[in-house]
């Protein structure tokens, strides 16, 4: 399978990494992918293998670039879609 971790396990540190600032929240407007390399996955500190998808977001404003595998990025933009959605400002 294609899973990197629990859904679960996945859900919760992406859910913290978003909470205390490592993950921000936004829709990328363009996404390089490609393999990976052997660094470490900003969602769930795992190591991107040449065998996986490696998805890559430059952040707003910072130019700071996140690197995910492809579960990880679906699971992060899904969860920053519901930490969007429940903020009223």
């Amino acid at each position: 399978t294609n899973a990197i971790l629990p859904d679960a396990e996945l859900v919760r540190l992406v859910g913290e990494r978003i909470a205390d600032g490592r993950l921000p929240c936004w829709r990328p407007r363009s996404v390089l992918g490609g393999h990976g390399t052997n660094q470490l996955c900003d969602a769930c500190g795992l190591p991107i293998e040449p065998k996986k998808v490696l998805y890559e977001v430059k952040v707003p404003n910072t130019g700071r670039l996140l690197t995910l595998h492809f579960a990880c990025y679906v699971m992060w933009q899904r969860e920053c879609t519901h930490h969007l959605g429940s903020q009223t400002e």
